[in-house]
């Protein structure tokens, strides 16, 4: 719902916070998949207003990280980098689909490391 992922939001906040950090955006949809909007993910409009409120992004150098297909599918989309890193939820035939389009990895340090090692 909007209200857990205002808690959500507020928690992730605090924890970095205390660590020195923060986040200077967070976008949410609030629509269910019988919706069929832009905003929820593999669509794109998320990604494009981020842009659009920070221009430095460049959409096409990003890292687009999940553990489902429609997480990395947008960032594929936007000529970003794309790497599914299953969980025990990950159905095979998306991570057969990440590995024909994409790539798989087996942890999101490893995911970052090829990142920053190809960027």
């Amino acid at each position: 719902t909007v209200e857990d992922h205002k808690l959500v939001t507020a928690r992730l906040d605090q924890l970095l916070r205390e660590d020195g950090a923060t986040i200077d955006a967070s976008y949410f949809c609030p629509h269910g998949p019988e919706d069929g909007c832009d905003c929820r993910k593999p669509g794109a409009l998320l990604f494009r207003n981020a842009q659009h409120d920070h221009p430095e992004i460049n959409l096409s150098r990003a890292l687009y990280i999940g553990d489902r297909y429609r997480d990395i599918e947008p960032g594929i989309h936007l000529g970003g980098t794309g790497v599914l890193v299953p969980s025990p939820e990950t159905p095979q035939s998306e991570i057969d689909v990440a590995n024909a389009r994409a790539r798989v990895a087996p942890s999101l340090a490893t995911a970052l490391d090829w990142f920053l090692c190809t960027n």
